[in-house]
């Protein structure tokens, strides 16, 4: 199993104390992170294209922009339909 995850949150802080705790308490590796939708449907993409996608993504569902996180969350699913995904 791929244990490396990415996180989507708009909130520098919450989003750096998340990644710092699951590294610091786990054997999950950050594979990186983003502050808004665009951003992480971007970065997802470059993941697909070496086919290396994270094995968990973590997505907050209360963040504003174009895509919020339900609305991300549909997106991802229509992508890339086997990707797990943790929302809070």
């Amino acid at each position: 199993m791929n244990k490396t995850f990415f996180i989507i949150d708009d909130h520098d802080l919450l989003r750096r104390g998340t990644i710092s705790y699951l590294e610091a308490s786990s054997d999950w590796k950050s594979a990186g992170d983003a502050k808004d939708g665009e951003k992480a449907l971007s970065e997802l993409e470059n993941f697909a294209k070496e086919d290396n996608l994270p094995g968990i993504i973590i997505c907050d569902l209360n963040f504003y922009g174009k895509n919020t996180g339900s609305n991300l969350i549909e997106e991802i699913r229509a992508l890339y339909p086997k990707q797990k995904i943790i929302a809070y």
